[in-house]
């Protein structure tokens, strides 16, 4: 395996409003379509994509200081009237307004390829005409080349620092006790399954779009991007942890790639980095 790292890409004003109703600084599956973009790009497909978060601003309008969670979020607005269809149906001197939450972003790519890794300097021309969860992709470190995943002139040699983004949707199915009691206790208590004289800990977890299924047919409609067929869609919602590297092992599901789970429900899972050395 080869891996093709792409260090602190910083993004300016990415979408944080991953569905109307969750507000996330997790984009696991842009990231991963990204990943596939520029593979488009250069017409070399990674076979999966590590996501690495270094820092996250959601951009407010307001913070009440004494009020915790309470969080405004910077809401974009016209600066010029156009038509009467602009204007809000219960309000005729107000402007409609699209609901919107955007943050700045710091992440790390590790692309991982099975043999051919592309040119660096294609994956720069790439990544200029490229975008992340919408938001614009302002820097980004020199791309590098290794084929170690661990120790010296490995990835974390040239990342250094940051969390690695898990899928932990799993933890919602085990046990007996529902989702939603499993997601309340993974919140607010321990992990049931730590035993003996393991230490416990909290997990740093988020929602997270992982995928989407369609709920309409796909067919030809106006005003579809490129003219590929179109289908309305639902968002399908996980659980992401924030895990340090030091915390990691070779179990730890540290790669992501996109697949379809049936004809009309496309998703993004992490793996182990040794399931995907072994080939499967």
């Amino acid at each position: 395996m080869r891996y093709l790292i792409i260090p602190h890409l910083r993004v300016q004003r990415a979408n944080a409003l991953a569905t109307p109703w969750i507000i996330s600084t997790a984009p696991v599956f842009a990231c991963t379509l990204l990943a596939h973009a520029i593979g488009r790009d250069v017409g070399v497909q990674p076979e999966a994509v590590g996501i690495v978060h270094h820092d996250a601003q959601l951009l407010a309008e307001s913070d009440l200081p004494k009020s915790f969670g309470d969080h405004f979020p910077h809401q974009y607005r016209g600066a010029s009237y156009i038509d009467k269809d602009d204007y809000s149906s219960k309000n005729k001197h107000a402007l409609s307004l699209q609901p919107a939450a955007s943050m700045h972003l710091e992440l790390s790519l590790v692309l991982a390829y099975e043999e051919v890794c592309p040119a660096v300097e294609s994956i720069r021309n790439s990544l200029r005409q490229r975008r992340v969860a919408g938001g614009l992709i302002a820097e980004h470190g020199n791309p590098v080349v290794t084929s170690r995943f661990e120790g010296k002139g490995g990835v974390w040699s040239v990342i250094r620092s940051g969390h690695w983004l898990i899928d932990r949707s799993s933890e919602l199915v085990k046990g007996d006790q529902g989702r939603v009691a499993s997601l309340l206790a993974l919140v607010n208590d321990y992990p049931p399954n730590r035993t003996g004289d393991q230490k416990p800990k909290r997990l740093w977890l988020t929602p997270a779009v992982m995928g989407y299924a369609a709920i309409t047919p796909f067919a030809k409609r106006k005003g579809a991007r490129g003219g590929f067929p179109h289908t309305f869609a639902e968002p399908l919602v996980g659980l992401v942890e924030y895990q340090g590297h030091h915390q990691t092992d070779e179990a730890d599901p540290l790669l992501w790639r996109g697949q379809w789970l049936h004809d009309d429900v496309f998703a993004v899972r992490s793996f182990p980095i040794s399931q995907l050395q072994q080939g499967e």
